[in-house]
């Protein structure tokens, strides 16, 4: 730790030792032989040295390999370099009695391996010291061994149930050996399967040094599943596995909330008035690995409104007896996709609109209930869920069925007081008063809430002579109810002008 903290780290770094037949051809064979240093070193405060470690990759037993590391003053002053020879009697340092390096300067230093019978690694080290620098570079010897090296970890990610899917993984030899593997199993998952599980494999650069596993996933029933095999390569057990992994889940639509609180099986559109329309969203998803169309019907009536005793019917509806729509109605989705469907409630009035009947005729009510149905042609994907919603009238009432206003002069008016009632026990109303000419309604909009009155002043205010008559339609809820007022009066008599004071004391401009 000392030692590491002086010389401010140490980085991996390897060369490929290059071999020789003896030292005399070192020379002709360092041109020949392909070797390839990492650019990684290791600097102390006097001197730095590369590589900061040396390898002897599949090493034959009776060759002579020659690897080199550089030693470069790093200071501004003359330096004398010494060394720790390898302990081991395979590892040889060779190297001259070194004069004072000059700053600046860099020289090389060989170590050769060489052994009559090599069973296992060997491992020693060369110490590099200079001043109060001690840098250690470790040397490692491999025998001539099989690597075999492939991609561990195989994910078939999310399938559908009744799916098969199939995945390679590649076994590569990069040993000199050749390589006798199996596969031995550690977890077994019945959906998946690896073939085959036994082989043999050529050594580097041969025909036969990479061989192509194939998993096979059948996917039966949802779950997660998983397989791990450990690999046996010339009989000894390595560190590598092969990991399969999968998620099979059933195919399905999922309708969902757009605020994110979940699932919905069923939409309820509330209480509304008869030709109103309301509008809801939901989402639809492809909860599945697989894209799919989707197609939305709802012509199936869950209680027959025009049945007495609420029988449940299957016959299609024609529009003007289907409150309910959907946009869109089908479609196309992606896997995992998902889309916004607005559902649209819009019942029909089944009374008179407007006139004395509208006014007369009791409280109406229709519940509505459809269950709809979204389906695949491409899979059986369903999902079911059900729309409710509920109509009623608009019970909303004047106290006077017309006002006659008798005679009133021009430029004065007279005023006739008229309660408008909401009459419905649940539902709120707005209305608004159409303008006519010679009559004029204060307040001329408002709200009611349910069971609440309101007193409305009607006035005739003529501007001209004769005879006058008009009808006052308050529009409830944007139109969707109309209550008539029919209103008469006369002007037979021009009446005093309003005496218009000015000054500063006058009207502002």
């Amino acid at each position: 730790a000392g030692m590491a903290a002086m010389l401010g780290g140490e980085e991996d770094a390897q060369t490929l030792a290059r071999p020789r037949s003896s030292r005399r051809m070192r020379s002709s064979l360092q041109a020949s032989v392909e070797w390839m240093p990492r650019p990684v070193g290791i600097t102390g405060k006097f001197v730095r040295v590369f590589p900061s470690r040396i390898d002897f990759q599949d090493v034959e037993v009776g060759q002579t390999l020659i690897a080199t590391f550089s030693i470069q003053n790093i200071t501004e002053h003359a330096r004398r370099i010494r060394f720790v020879k390898p302990k081991l009697k395979e590892f040889i340092l060779h190297h001259e009695v070194l004069p004072a390096v000059a700053p600046g300067l860099e020289v090389k230093v060989d170590v050769e391996f060489y052994s009559a019978s090599l069973q296992d690694s060997l491992k020693d080290e060369v110490v590099v010291m200079c001043e109060t620098d001690k840098i250690t570079i470790p040397l490692y010897a491999f025998p001539c061994r099989a690597n075999v090296v492939f991609e561990g970890s195989c994910n078939f990610g999310q399938v559908a149930v009744g799916k098969t899917e199939i995945r390679y993984i590649e076994l590569v030899n990069e040993g000199l050996k050749a390589a006798d593997f199996e596969l031995v199993e550690y977890q077994s998952a019945r959906s998946i399967s690896i073939e085959p599980l036994k082989g043999r494999l050529g050594a580097r650069d041969s025909p036969d040094a990479c061989l192509t596993l194939k998993a096979v996933l059948t996917a039966t029933e949802p779950g997660m599943f998983r397989s791990i095999h450990k690999v046996k390569v010339n009989g000894e057990e390595i560190s590598s596995l092969i990991d399969v992994l999968a998620n099979i889940r059933r195919s399905a639509f999922e309708l969902a909330s757009t605020d994110g609180k979940g699932l919905l099986d069923s939409i309820s559109f509330g209480s509304i008035y008869f030709e109103e329309k309301v509008k809801m969203t939901a989402v639809l998803v492809n909860d599945s690995p697989e894209a799919t169309d989707f197609k939305i019907d709802m012509t199936r009536l869950t209680r027959d409104e025009h049945e007495d005793d609420g029988a449940i019917s299957s016959r299609p509806l024609d529009r003007t007896e289907q409150p309910f729509r959907v946009e869109p109605q089908s479609g196309f989705l992606r896997p995992f996709e998902q889309i916004e469907l607005t559902f649209i409630y819009h019942p029909s009035m089944k009374i008179p609109k407007k006139g004395f009947k509208n006014q007369q005729a009791g409280e109406v009510t229709e519940e509505h209930i459809i269950e709809a149905t979204c389906a695949s042609s491409m899979s059986d994907q369903t999902v079911n869920f059900t729309l409710k919603g509920r109509a009623s009238n608009v019970r909303a009432r004047l106290s006077l069925g017309e006002i006659r206003f008798g005679d009133c002069e021009s430029s004065s008016h007279t005023d006739v007081a008229v309660t408008l009632t909401n009459q419905h026990e649940n539902l709120a109303l707005n209305f608004n008063a159409q303008k006519v000419a010679q009559f004029r309604v204060i307040p001329t909009s408002g709200r009611l809430l349910p069971l609440q009155s309101l007193e409305l002043i009607i006035s005739f205010k003529p501007n001209m002579l004769g005879k006058h008559s008009a009808v006052i339609n308050f529009l409830v809820n944007g139109g969707v109810f109309v209550i008539p007022l029919p209103v008469f009066g006369n002007c037979h008599r021009i009446g005093s002008k309003r005496e218009m004071i000015g000054g500063a004391g006058g009207p502002p401009p």
